[in-house]
């Protein structure tokens, strides 16, 4: 009995040059992927996968990468400000970066004494 390609694939691992023949000839021929695949008993998922990448190489075309490149800016480090917290629920916020006369005298204004 002859050996047949379905049934030598069945036998041994498919190679690259297996899968594009059988790439060209379903080109060739009139048949849905499904049918030809079926007839030939190769799985259909794995002859789409290698139709693909066949496709792709004949186009010249690479494979999308699934990141864009991004630029990225460092944060400017805000210092965070001095909250005082007065009686009568009055918030009052100061800059961090005064100087510690000028801080006192705020406090001073404000009515905060220190402890």
């Amino acid at each position: 009995m002859e050996s047949s390609p379905a049934n030598q694939s069945a036998k041994r691992k498919m190679t690259q040059t297996d899968w594009k023949r059988y790439s060209e000839e379903w080109e060739e021929s009139d048949e849905t992927q499904t049918a030809f695949c079926q007839r030939r008993r190769l799985c259909y998922s794995t002859f789409v996968n290698w139709r693909s990448r066949f496709v792709k190489r004949q186009n010249g075309a690479v494979a999308p990468t699934k990141f864009k490149p991004i630029s990225v800016t460092p944060l400017q480090k805000t210092p965070l400000p001095i909250q005082v917290c007065l009686p009568g629920g009055i918030r009052v916020m100061l800059p961090c970066d005064l100087s510690d006369k000028l801080l006192r005298r705020y406090f001073k204004l404000l009515g905060v004494t220190t402890c």
